[in-house]
């Protein structure tokens, strides 16, 4: 049987026609093809496999009015970002400004993880905006725990907690803390252990 587009479906059943076992085939075919408008379903329940697919320059995507897309790219053409091949999964607001992506839970929606436009990345848990339980800040390099605007490349509101470990290896460059026996040491790149707090 043969999907066929609306105006040919149209000329089975004009009237005094007496359609087909293959037309009314043609028109099951079909289907898919008459649902050209807005459509909205309150609910779907899929036991399968649900494919929404759209154009060629981006396939498997969800969109919302045309301002967010849930997308996996189908060439290294169409994306800024360096793909080197296709299938990336990509979230992305579908506007010319730019926006948060935002991962969120509960009812009403509370922010889990959002990453902004300039690159800040935060996880946490808050109304409105997440508490900076994580922050990376592309910019320095820097990640904070409970620090939204980090000033070193690891800076830390709280405690600390280190478990005992094995005395590491020499490093080549810098040095390592670790915590054995209860003391806290320092091994630095002369081999040297230093023991900066006693148990």
């Amino acid at each position: 049987m043969t999907a066929r587009d609306r105006e040919t479906l149209k000329t089975f059943f004009e009237t005094g026609d007496v359609p087909t076992e293959v037309q009314y085939a043609d028109l099951i075919d079909s289907f898919e093809l008459l649902i050209t408008g807005t459509l909205e379903v309150p609910e779907i329940l899929v036991s399968g496999t649900l494919f929404l697919g759209f154009d060629a320059a981006r396939t498997d995507w969800i969109s919302n009015n045309g301002s967010a897309a849930l997308y996996r790219t189908s060439n290294v053409a169409n994306a800024v970002y360096p793909f080197t091949s296709s299938g990336h999964l990509v979230i992305q607001p579908r506007t010319s400004q730019p926006r948060d992506i935002i991962l969120a839970n509960g009812n009403p929606p509370i922010p889990y993880l959002v990453v902004r436009p300039d690159g800040i990345t935060t996880f946490g848990v808050g109304a409105g905006s997440p508490a900076a339980k994580v922050t990376m800040r592309p910019d320095t390099g820097n990640v904070g725990f409970e620090v939204h605007s980090p000033l070193e490349k690891l800076h830390i509101s709280g405690r600390v907690r280190m478990n005992n470990s094995t005395e590491p290896t020499t490093p080549t460059a810098g040095g390592v803390l670790f915590v054995q026996a209860g003391e806290l040491k320092y091994k630095g790149s002369s081999g040297t252990v230093t023991t900066i707090g006693a148990a």
